[in-house]
């Protein structure tokens, strides 16, 4: 099991493709939507939902995951 920290810039939940997308780029994994699902329900008292406050202009980098 590994960590990964991902956010949506306007605090809106990730769907099932774009965790696919994350899961892709950084362990270069393809997974189908229903493992997703499956995935968040067994894990979901692991995974947290919080609103981030959107950093300063000046702050912000163009680093996407």
């Amino acid at each position: 099991m590994g960590i990964a920290q991902a956010f949506s810039l306007n605090n809106f939940p990730f769907t099932n493709s774009q965790i696919r997308g994350v899961i892709k780029r950084r362990w270069d994994v393809d997974v189908s939507p229903p493992w997703v699902t499956r995935w968040v329900k067994r894990n979901r008292r692991n995974l947290s939902l919080r609103a981030c406050k959107a950093l300063a202009d000046k702050r912000a980098g163009p680093e996407v995951l």
